[in-house]
């Protein structure tokens, strides 16, 4: 697998599309000018693993043509008892390593969340923020993002770690009273019966002028069931706020791409969807810039089992 020795100063035309792994095998696609790479784990080559060079039209214009010359490659290799993927790349010819760059769609999220977070740190003191459900259930508490903020009010309908009000968010203008600056919620309106019910009652506890970051996945493997109904892309934000429900979508974003691989290759609309592309996350910011037209009030549990237990 060792490709042909370069001068250390060398550097190549180098590009990883994609590193990921599937039921154990390491999968790397890319191109490079020349050489073979290779995928490494702290730079130490997994083994066994094969390289296939093929064609890559679409950076002829980096790199050029030549007869038979392949820039594009595949590379598989066996994980095995690997555990930790943090640690993998792709090693090229001139001792080189890489790993996927972000996206731009992955940058402007992380652009969309540090718009929030600087809004929130130039707040006047005294501002106020609610997160909806805040509950640290997977050991994930966000309250640290938010040094500034003295009243910080995180809401969750199960009692827990970082859960100052216990309440279901479809019925929150009921359980406070206080009228909140910001707002903040991830990964959590996947969870929701009726978001649009919850889009309305976040309007009712928020300030006029008030901002919140929301995110929830457009793609993410069922979880936490039964108590997982919806999936959104970033154009369904605005289904949820808009001037009916008495907001302004400042942004949204997707973030994390991914693939959907069909666990049975087929024909039809199933062929070449794991090349197909799609995110993990979407995430939107928000102002509230009036009181909502529409009133949807209503009590989840009449018509759903809604103790959740997880």
């Amino acid at each position: 697998m060792q490709g042909p020795a370069f001068p250390k100063s060398f550097k190549l035309k180098k590009h990883v599309d994609r590193l990921t792994v599937l039921d154990g095998v390491v999968i790397a696609t890319g191109w490079c000018e020349r050489g073979t790479p290779q995928i490494v784990v702290d730079r130490q080559i997994l083994e066994p693993q094969l390289c296939h060079r093929i064609s890559r039209p679409d950076v002829e214009g980096v790199l050029g043509t030549a007869p038979g010359q392949n820039h594009g490659f595949k590379i598989c290799a066996m994980a095995r008892d690997l555990h930790d993927y943090s640690q993998l790349a792709v090693r090229f010819s001139d001792d080189s390593i890489l790993r996927v760059d972000p996206g731009p769609q992955d940058m402007h999220s992380q652009e969309v969340l540090d718009r929030f977070l600087r809004e929130v740190k130039r707040a006047p003191e005294g501002a106020s923020l609610i997160e909806l459900g805040s509950r640290a259930r997977s050991g994930n508490s966000y309250r640290h993002l938010f040094p500034t903020i003295s009243q910080y009010t995180g809401v969750d309908l199960v009692e827990g770690e970082n859960v100052d009000l216990v309440a279901d968010l479809h019925q929150l203008s009921k359980s406070t009273q206080s009228r909140y600056d910001f707002a903040f919620s991830v990964s959590v309106f996947e969870h929701l019966l009726m978001p649009w019910v919850v889009a309305v009652e976040l309007n009712k506890v928020l300030a006029t002028g008030g901002l919140a970051f929301i995110q929830s996945h457009p793609t993410w493997a069922l979880h936490d069931e039964p108590w997982d109904f919806f999936r959104f892309s970033k154009e369904a934000w605005n289904g949820l706020f808009n001037a009916f429900t008495g907001f302004q979508l400042l942004d949204s974003t997707y973030g994390l791409e991914a693939s959907v691989v069909p666990i049975a290759a087929d024909s039809g609309a199933l062929q070449g969807m794991d090349m197909q592309r799609t995110y993990l996350v979407s995430a939107c910011l928000i102002r509230k810039i009036s009181e909502p037209e529409v009133d949807w009030s209503c009590d989840p549990s009449g018509i759903y089992q809604m103790n959740y237990e997880y």
